[in-house]
């Protein structure tokens, strides 16, 4: 019948924003999350994404989730990803494209579990929605260096002894209507603004239904 209120507030240089996190931690083990990124008075470009990310123990690499899928879908590339329950392993999420890219990330999803060979784990769900990534190695792997005189195949990156979790308001859309060079729609961006969401963290100890 108790509850313990931590607030925290980071100024982000680059951004010239100030991040500010509410966490509400229940008796039940529940963790509400509130989240506020307050903007300065400049002109900065848009962002690739608005959210946290939490790096598991890689024991809690049952995931399930409530969104679209099963497949990689983003903003602005969707549609065909119909909403349901699915289930895989984390290390599946991933998808091996010739040159390590983006991959791994769900949208409109309602809640996601990762949970161990017990069943027991941690659930996020959204307040309605949030956008997660789920990788299982380090997603600065991901970056494409334009002065290397090779990057990494999809298919070289091994996992990492953690998974990274991103549980997010959204992340901007890939766009490439014709081609891969070219520009997300508009509607489809993350200005730079002021930005605000919640989702709230909870235990699970039972089996999850999915596909």
């Amino acid at each position: 019948d108790r509850e313990l209120e931590i607030r925290t507030t980071h100024y982000l240089v680059m951004a010239d924003a100030y991040y500010h996190v509410r966490y509400v931690v229940r008796s039940n083990g529940e963790i509400s999350v509130h989240v506020n990124m307050q903007v300065g008075n400049t002109t900065k470009p848009e962002l690739p994404r608005f959210g946290m990310r939490v790096l598991v123990n890689p024991e809690f690499d049952k995931i399930t989730w409530f969104g679209r899928g099963p497949f990689d879908n983003y903003w602005d590339r969707n549609v065909a990803a119909e909403v349901d329950v699915y289930r895989m392993n984390a290390d599946s999420l991933f998808h091996p494209y010739a040159r390590a890219q983006e991959s791994g990330y769900r949208t409109d999803v309602r809640w996601m579990t990762l949970q161990n060979k017990n069943d027991i784990g941690i659930m996020a769900s959204g307040d309605p929605l949030i956008s997660t990534g789920v990788l299982h190695f380090d997603m600065n792997k991901l970056e494409f260096d334009r002065n290397a005189s090779q990057n990494n195949h999809g298919g070289s990156i091994t996992n990492d002894d953690f998974i990274w979790w991103n549980i997010d308001y959204k992340q901007m859309g890939v766009g490439g209507d014709n081609a891969w060079g070219a520009k997300t729609h508009a509607e489809y961006m993350l200005p730079y603004k002021s930005y605000t969401y919640h989702f709230t963290i909870r235990f699970v100890t039972a089996n999850m239904p999915g596909k």
